[in-house]
């Protein structure tokens, strides 16, 4: 009883402690710091999700109802995959999955895209990109590729359908960032899907500035929409500038072996364009390939004994169409997202597209001529690649290079072709010779000319060639400058023609060369300047003018990295127009573009922002290429630059991009397909 009193009393005494200290205001003090902790801890949460998003684990199993027979896949570092299966069907379901599981949304967007659906998720702002790719027939012209293709490539797109809807059936697969902002519903994936994306892929393989102009460079006014339309479709992908890609081959560090260099550029999208893949078929050796998330295509690789790469050419050619023959009328329709409907009259000849206001042309009218604009596709080029077999190609050009232990082989005939000691770099520009004249200068030691050093080799060979005869032959030794621009002559005529992230002098003369009006720069590239041309000296007074106001006059401030930075954006998400307030802000956090450090140029081996006078900004490039490590060829790719991880926005902007190289991870996640009747 006496221990029963005690408890009682010292419990007592608490109560009374307790009700003594919650009538202080310290009481009140400690509830409100919990409370804003607790907001505090909410919105760091609700911070690091508008940063960085949320990730999915891929599950151990996943069943497919068509699925020919069991396969696996690993997730390895950076998005890489390895799949092993008995079979090429089997091996394309597991890609399937592969791709649904990491990139959803750009499948989804390039989807939507292809087959002119945006107005449906985004409004009517995107009407105008619809009705642009309803003209190009993308989606009707994959729905008649698809009916008219053998049995046994039929089933390939089947099967990489398959894996794609065993993932979009899952609900928590398409939970994604975007799907659930946007509010919609993706839908199942039909497999002519994927020869919708390819032929939209190859139409952004062609170059239409380059076709759309007379001999005085003037853009043809019957082509003006469609450029602008094709300018508006680029931008909202961020996907163009693919004529900068490249690939070469030449002795490695090691001897008797070869280095072989793959660059893909591809506008300037944060997106990473392609997911890598290890693809092993029964017991045959494993091919390394890059695969492009929607799409079976395949345009880079590695298999036991040889390399492959296509260059992103599509060859588009503007003639004169004389048939007095009516254009094919055809109707469609498009659902906005607020349920309406827009009726479209589209007006096409037969493998031509005809500008807008071709009604007020006489029967001979100028037509653009593209080899997408007949039902056909290049799926047996792309898989034949896995079996070792060159199959022709019908929808893009297929210029490309083949390299194995016996040399290398061109496919088709790539527009610029440069000879290297003992091997050959290709490019779809004239910038290309300029990458080939600084390999060429650094395979005395061939260790330099490793890509693994291509991102601190920033020296522009085009960048000298230029420069020395615009300072030394004309400016500076005939014309006089007011001394208010001598520091920034000073740099200039001390700058050593590199585009590395420290230079000034680099952007002092890439601004002049910008500020010059086309028929001035024209003369400087072509090195027609007379001694009495005195215009290339006013613009370069006003380019060090705009610098100064822009940057103030303390010229350190005006390196590389500092003034001309690259950024990356987000397909759709750079767009705010497009969404309401309360999504819009996701452009500025979760969305909003990634930007590193300004270096490089078109024409070094160091990748770096790039925008001629008639092009947009390039910024992305995906990297991969062949060593001999250990005398065992191993396939290296640059690492995608991400934001998802924990400061990866920063992280990627003060660090320069590395490399991984393929190697089996015990750690990685394995995914079991198991064969579902």
């Amino acid at each position: 009883m006496r221990n029963q009193k005690r408890i009682s009393s010292d419990s007592s005494g608490w109560i009374d402690a307790i009700r003594s200290f919650s009538a202080t205001s310290w009481a009140a003090l400690l509830v409100v710091s919990i409370i804003l902790c607790i907001a505090l801890l909410s919105f760091v949460g609700f911070t690091i999700y508008l940063a960085y998003g949320f990730s999915n684990t891929p599950p151990k199993h996943i069943s497919v109802p068509t699925s020919p027979s069991e396969s696996q896949i690993t997730w390895h570092e950076n998005e890489l995959v390895s799949i092993q299966s008995q079979d090429l069907e089997g091996a394309l379901t597991a890609l399937g999955i592969a791709h649904a599981s990491a990139y959803p949304w750009q499948m989804y967007l390039w989807r939507q895209t292809a087959t002119g659906s945006l107005t449906e998720w985004f409004g009517s702002n995107l009407l105008s990109v619809d009705q642009f790719s309803k003209r190009l027939r993308l989606a009707s012209l994959a729905q008649e590729s698809f009916n008219q293709l053998p049995k046994e490539q039929a089933r390939l797109l089947e099967a990489y359908s398959a894996g794609i809807n065993a993932v979009l059936r899952d609900a928590k697969h398409i939970k994604q960032n975007e799907v659930t902002l946007l509010d919609v519903a993706p839908g199942l994936w039909e497999p002519w899907h994927s020869l919708a994306i390819e032929r939209l892929f190859a139409w952004l393989n062609t170059d239409l500035h380059s076709i759309t102009q007379d001999s005085t460079g003037r853009l043809i006014p019957e082509w003006k929409s469609v450029v602008e339309h094709n300018k508006d479709l680029q931008e909202w992908l961020q996907l163009h500038g693919f004529q900068y890609s490249i690939a070469g081959t030449w002795p490695s560090d090691t001897l008797s072996h070869s280095t072989v260099f793959h660059r893909f550029v591809h506008g300037s999208s944060a997106i990473p364009l392609f997911q890598e893949a290890s693809i092993r078929i029964g017991k045959e050796p494993a091919k390394h390939v890059a695969t492009l998330p929607g799409a079976l295509i395949f345009p880079s690789g590695q298999t036991d004994d040889s390399s492959w790469f296509i260059l992103p050419t599509s060859t588009a050619e503007l003639a004169l169409k004389t048939d007095s023959l009516p254009p094919i009328t055809t109707h469609g329709r498009i659902r906005g997202r607020d349920g309406n409907e827009v009726l479209l009259v589209l007006e096409n000849y037969e493998g031509w597209l005809l500008p807008d206001n071709h009604v007020a042309l006489s029967d001979s009218m100028p037509g653009l001529s593209w080899k997408g604009f007949f039902p056909r596709t290049d799926l047996a080029a792309y898989t034949g690649f896995l079996s070792g077999q060159n199959q022709p190609f019908n929808l893009i050009d297929g210029h490309g290079l083949i390299t194995n232990d016996a040399g290398w082989t061109l496919l088709g005939t790539p527009p610029f072709v440069h000879q290297l000691q003992s091997g050959v770099l290709i490019g779809n520009t004239p910038w290309s010779r300029y990458q080939a004249s600084r390999l060429n200068a650094l395979l005395s030691d061939p260790h330099q000319a490793s890509p693994d050093h291509w991102p601190g080799d920033c020296h522009n060979n085009w960048a000298e060639e230029q420069a020395t005869f615009l300072l030394e032959e004309y400016l500076l030794r005939r014309i006089s400058f007011d001394e208010e621009y001598s520091d920034a002559l000073t740099y200039l005529r001390n700058w050593d023609y590199s585009y590395t992230p420290s230079s000034i002098g680099a952007i002092i003369f890439d601004t002049w060369l910008q500020e010059l009006p086309d028929s001035l720069y024209n003369k400087v590239i072509q090195k027609e300047l007379s001694p009495s041309d005195t215009l290339a000296r006013t613009y370069l007074q006003n380019s060090i003018a705009s610098l100064k106001h822009r940057f103030g006059d303390d010229l350190s401030k005006w390196r590389l990295d500092l003034t001309k930075p690259i950024y990356r954006h987000y397909p759709a998400w750079n767009a705010d127009s497009l969404f309401s307030p309360s999504i819009s802000r996701l452009s500025h956090t979760l969305f909003a573009p990634l930007r590193f450090p300004g270096r490089g140029h078109a024409s070094t081996l160091c990748w770096g922002s790039f925008k001629s006078k008639e092009d947009l900004e390039v910024s992305a490039r995906w990297d991969a290429w062949t060593t001999t490590i250990n005398d065992k060829s191993v396939y290296q790719w640059r690492k995608h630059d991400t934001s998802t991880s924990f400061l990866g926005r920063y992280l990627i902007s003060n660090s320069p991009s590395s490399t991984y190289s393929f190697d089996i991870n015990q750690d990685a996640v394995a995914v079991t397909l198991v064969n579902q009747e």
